[in-house]
């Protein structure tokens, strides 16, 4: 007897079944072949549709994975995975609102669908609102708290947001799951460098070289990190690697220009930041530079002209405004020069300074305690300070802050109601203003610079101790200076080699007091053997001490330092070397002082000239004592 016919058994969902295993197994074409079948057999299987969809899409065909994702959707409209799909697919089609709404269809279908909050937070990434990609990627490591790639996302958009304690945070936590993510320790590089532990930005950009030698911004972010740290020679063979494998890197072209330019070679500093603007001729901080470099060189137009295209491609970029208000000040602008100034404060050359109360406006407030806190070096702090007085009867109560070296010295001016210093706890005050912000307040031109001399005065028993040591001495007593602060950022155009005054030191009539208070282990005296140089600096407690001596003097010769600022405050008489391109206080092309009454300036004629400014001064001082 023959067997009977039997009819093949349909099963489409053993079919969709084995499909969905040859997929995860990344037989892409076995697959399709078997949800192919499921769809011949079964034209709402939404599923089916909805996996040839993502595989039409791994394979590039997105008009078709877009038609699937589609028609899955059409037969079973509150289907999550397929809206994910299709947000997914319109994204990177870049049709973003189309996108975002399917995203939170899909999430509020499925309220712990991870993958959703994911993508939803790289489409808030694509559209820079990073409040929003923070906390759907938030959501998102609520589900899967070690997944990479959502911890680097959100150290990613913490980094954008600048919150970069969280960044930092995430991005470790990664790094602890995969140390050799390359892409987290570059980062890591960066936020730590913000951050300023350049410490830690190397522990991360060598362990990253390590793995990648041939990654150009990870050896430029290590040679900034080596640069703050001075490591001048670390940090200029990191730049050169940097540029070994990318020459044509503006990035560190530019990097490069600032470790030249303070190892004091302005001229090829200027080449390297023409450099990088040849590669990218918008490249914002580049103009900055090369603008602050010309207006080193003296080229003051030129240098205006690059900061005024900076300003013009980013008008709110603070170093832009802080370097033109440089040469406005030296040209003698002070209107305009103190008020673009006061973008110092978010230029990366300062920083903010961290004090919460309202800033003052300049109004009357008879009720009110300021505080005025004291910036920057010793010598802008004396020049400053004399415009306390003005404050001092619009305001209730005046609280002073200042470094304890000049505390005792301050201490002189009438009408200040508490003086305290950076450590000590602050008083409740109403408002506070900068020092170096009063001349903008009081809107300060040259003709009302407030130029009544002394306005600061020796302590009286420092007085009676150096005028009993100089009593008997008949020649002409002059104070010497001849360096100021190393670590200043100008020190190297400002201060001379003592060796230019030897010949001063000849001069008959003349005995010489030692000013130089800076460290003598950058700046050693060569003069202490000579029987006309006394050095009684080894005594100085404070800034009180050095006023006491100078009013004991008959005159002060001096490069830009604090100590010829407290000259002229003291009104006491004093002669300031100046470099050809000096401090913006210094003004140009005149030989008085609008701040100083009682200072006489000798410039340069040419740059790092010192012989010419001694032979004058010489000659000066010659006359100056046939007329004594």
């Amino acid at each position: 007897m023959g067997k009977k016919n039997q009819k093949k058994i349909v099963n489409p969902e053993h079919w969709f079944v084995q499909g969905v295993q040859l997929h995860g197994e990344g037989r892409l074409d076995e697959a399709v072949l078997l949800y192919q079948k499921v769809i011949q057999h079964c034209p709402n299987h939404a599923q089916a549709l909805n996996n040839w969809g993502m595989i039409d899409h791994d394979q590039g065909l997105i008009d078709q994975a877009a038609a699937r994702f589609r028609q899955a959707l059409a037969i079973k409209p509150d289907f999550p995975e397929a809206m994910n799909n299709l947000a997914s697919l319109l994204q990177q089609q870049g049709k973003l609102e189309e996108a975002q709404v399917l995203f939170l269809r899909a999430i509020q279908r499925n309220p712990e669908y991870m993958e959703a909050y994911f993508n939803l937070g790289t489409l808030y990434q694509a559209l820079g609102q990073w409040d929003f990609a923070v906390d759907a990627f938030s959501k998102a490591l609520k589900f899967q708290p070690n997944n990479p790639q959502i911890l680097f996302h959100l150290g990613f958009a913490y980094q954008h947001q600048g919150q970069l304690n969280k960044a930092e945070s995430f991005y470790r936590q990664l790094i602890k799951l995969q140390p050799q993510h390359l892409q987290a320790l570059n980062n890591l590089g960066q936020v730590t460098l913000h951050l300023r532990q350049p410490d830690q930005t190397i522990t991360y950009l060598r362990q990253l070289v390590a793995l990648q030698p041939n990654f150009p911004e990870a050896w430029n972010n290590m040679g900034v990190a080596w640069d703050i740290l001075e490591r001048i020679y670390h940090a200029a063979d990191c730049f050169e690697t940097a540029l070994e494998y990318q020459p044509n890197f503006p990035e560190a072209l530019n990097n490069y220009g600032n470790l030249i330019l303070k190892q004091g070679q302005p001229f090829l500093a200027l080449e390297y930041y023409e450099q990088a603007l040849c590669l990218n001729p918008e490249y914002v901080e580049a103009l900055c530079n090369l603008g602050g470099v010309l207006h080193q060189v003296g080229r003051l137009d030129a240098a205006l002209d690059m900061l005024q295209r900076a300003r013009s491609l980013q008008p709110d970029f603070p170093s832009v405004h802080y370097n033109e208000s440089m040469i406005r000040l030296l040209l003698g602008d002070y209107s305009l020069g103190f008020r673009q100034y006061e973008w110092r404060w978010l230029s990366k050359d300062f920083g903010p300074h961290h004090y919460g109360q309202p800033l003052w406006n300049g109004q009357p407030l008879p009720e009110a305690t300021i505080l005025i806190h004291c910036e920057q070096g010793f010598g802008d702090s004396i020049q400053f300070i004399r415009y306390v007085q003005q404050v001092i009867p619009l305001v209730g109560h005046v609280v002073l802050m200042c470094p304890d070296p000049l505390r005792r010295l301050f201490q002189t001016i009438p009408g200040v109601d508490v003086f305290i210093s950076y450590f000590d706890p602050i008083p409740h005050c109403d408002c506070q203003a900068p020092l170096l912000s009063l001349p903008y307040l009081f809107g300060t031109t040259i003709e009302t610079i407030p130029k009544v001399v002394p306005y600061l005065k020796p302590c009286p028993d420092a007085v009676v101790r150096f005028a009993q040591r100089l009593a008997h001495e008949k020649n002409a007593k002059i104070g010497l200076v001849w360096h100021g602060n190393p670590r200043q950022k100008n020190d190297r155009n400002r201060s001379m080699d003592p060796k230019h005054l030897i010949r001063l030191l000849d001069t008959p009539g003349c005995t010489f007091i030692s000013l130089q208070t800076e460290d003598y282990d950058f700046n050693p005296n060569p003069f202490f053997r000579l029987p006309q140089f006394n050095d009684w600096t080894r005594e100085f407690s404070d800034f009180a001490d050095t006023a006491a001596l100078i009013t004991q003097l008959d005159l002060v010769i001096s490069v830009d330092t604090s100590v010829i600022h407290l000259t002229g405050a003291l009104g006491c008489p004093g002669w300031v070397l100046l470099p050809a391109v000096p401090d913006w206080r210094w003004l140009l092309d005149r030989s008085d002082s609008p701040w100083y009454p009682t200072l006489h300036l000798f410039r340069q004629s040419q740059p790092h000239h010192w012989e010419d400014v001694v032979e004058r001064v010489i000659a000066q001082l010659h006359n100056w004592l046939a007329e004594r």
